[in-house]
Formats: structure tokens, sequence, C-alpha cells
């Protein structure tokens, strides 16, 4: 049930896009005005290229049968309409990489019961951290994958985002990376706060701070030199520029305008792979610093034969 409502919310997301993007009255598909600017300068309208405004034909003008003033509304018009759409598009990728992330808080209460059972038999010297957290590790990245196997079309499809090979791929990887940081982020704050409150609470704190600087609310050159290693530590960037580039929106982190190479949006979610590995190495390697004691054998008689050995 809990997946049938995760995918709900995704794909409440794209529907909500789509009513500020198209209008009810409006016939357009999305697609349309997000491609309104596309067109070489030089073609007019009877080109057939559907959505070329801003077309100013400079022999027509200067024939005196085109001018400047007769272009201002369609044009004016058509910048209104891509910087609304653009603006609702990104707004709509956010909230899906928002979304993927967060419904992994979920792992902080299931660790922390998880880490009761396993303090008892790693005391017991039944179960060692390697594995604990090795299974840990292969239950999390499955469910990752299948994650993105499933949640990648209610958003993707019902959204009308590129109907691109390389494009669907990136946004799959994306997804799964997303939940994958979700999970491994809950693991390695349950592992320093072992408290449900505090857990529960830093997890709250680690999305509003991976939210503001993740190039969403904030753009990253706008954020100060000596804080910009929150914006490359923050799982957020990595997720949300690779699906945003994938869909060839906007510019590359550097404002230069060109679109990014395929392997630049894979590179985005190899990072954002990485992170998540990251996070899972360090918990491991502060539960088997907290984890280095074992208890004392008894015998098969309890504390008699313990009393026994010492005599």
């Amino acid at each position: 049930f809990t997946w049938v409502l995760n995918g709900f919310v995704l794909a409440l997301n794209a529907s909500t896009y789509l009513l500020v993007a198209q209008p009810p009255l409006d016939a357009q598909p999305a697609s349309v005005y997000r491609d309104d600017m596309g067109c070489s300068a030089n073609l007019g309208s009877g080109d057939g290229v559907q959505g070329c405004v801003c077309h100013l034909d400079m022999a027509d003008s200067a024939d005196g049968g085109y001018t400047v003033a007769d272009d201002v509304a369609e044009c004016g018009q058509a910048l209104v309409a891509r910087t609304n759409v653009d603006f609702a598009h990104r707004g709509f990728l956010f909230l899906v990489v928002n979304a993927l992330f967060i419904n992994e808080a979920v792992f902080v209460p299931t660790i922390i019961a998880d880490k009761r059972f396993f303090a008892r038999e790693h005391g017991a010297r039944a179960y060692s951290v390697l594995a604990w957290h090795l299974a840990w590790l292969v239950k999390l990245g499955l469910t990752a994958a299948l994650k993105a196997l499933f949640y990648t079309p209610c958003f993707y499809f019902l959204g009308q985002l590129r109907l691109d090979a390389t494009a669907y791929l990136a946004a799959a990887f994306a997804t799964g990376g997303m939940g994958f940081a979700g999970s491994a982020v809950a693991m390695l704050i349950t592992t320093l706060m072992p408290g449900l409150g505090a857990a529960t609470t830093a997890f709250g704190c680690a999305v509003l701070l991976y939210q503001n600087v993740c190039g969403f609310f904030l753009p990253i050159a706008a954020i100060p030199p000596y804080l910009l290693w929150l914006a490359w530590s923050s799982v957020f960037t990595y997720g949300y520029y690779a699906i945003i580039n994938s869909q060839q929106l906007g510019t590359v982190m550097t404002g230069a305008g060109e679109n990014v190479e395929d392997r630049l949006v894979f590179a985005f979610c190899f990072v954002l792979y990485a992170w998540c590995f990251l996070f899972h190495g360090v918990a491991y390697a502060i539960t088997r610093a907290y984890s280095s004691h074992h208890a004392t054998y008894l015998g098969p008689d309890g504390p008699r034969s313990a009393q026994t050995r010492r005599a």
C-alpha cells in the first residue's frame, strides 16, 4: 500500500504541473510551450515550424510589409509562456526528487528497531557488523532498483517529459538514486543518533539543508564560495540536475546555455550513487567502532558455569 501511495503522489505532482503549464482551455500540449523558441530566426510562420515566434523576417521588414510592432504581442506572449512553463517544469521535477528522498524516512524507525535485535545477536557473537550492513545494503539497493522501475513511469509520461530513451534512462537512474540516497542518509543518521526522536529530527534537517543548496531555490552561482561544499555534498544537487539536464531545460551550472552532453548527465547519476555508498561505508565504520565489545560466554549453565571455570 505504501508503494501505491507513493506512486500516486508522483502522479499527482505530474498532474499538478500539467494544470499549470497546460490550462484546460488550451489545446496545445506542454511540449509545444517548451519548444516555442526553438526555431531559426530566419524562418517565418509559413515555413512549417510549429510554435516559432519572434521570427522577424528582415526582407519583409525592409519592404514595409512586416514590422517589429506586428510581432511584439505574439513574441511577448510566447516569452511569458516559455518562462512560466519552464519554471513550472523545474518545480515539478524538484518535487519529484524531493518526494523520492522523503519517502525513505520510513527506514529511520525500521533501522532503529532492527538495530536492537542486531545488538543482541552481535553481543552473542551470532551476527557480525559486516554481515548486518551488507544485508541492509542489498535490501536497500534492490528496493531502489524496483522504485526506478515502477516509480519512473508514474511521473514521466503523465508529465509529458521528453520521449527519448536516453532521457528516460537518466530519469530512471535518478529516481532509483534518490531513493537509495534517502535510505543511505537514514542509515547514517540512525548510526549517529540511535534515538528515534533525534534521528527523525535530524533526517528532517538533512532534507531542508539539501533542498536549499541543490540549485532550485537558490542558484549555485549565488552561494558564497565558502559554502559551496554544501551544494556539492547535497545528493539533491546531483539528482535534480541529472533530471533537469536530461530534459535539456535551462543551462548547465556554468550558465553557458548549451545543451549538456549525455555523459555529463550520467556523471551526475554516478556521483549520486557514489555518495550513497560513501554514507553506507561511514555508517559501517561507526557501527563497527561502537559495537566492538561482545558479551562474555557463561557456559551452558549460565553464571554457575562461569564460577566453576574461575574455581
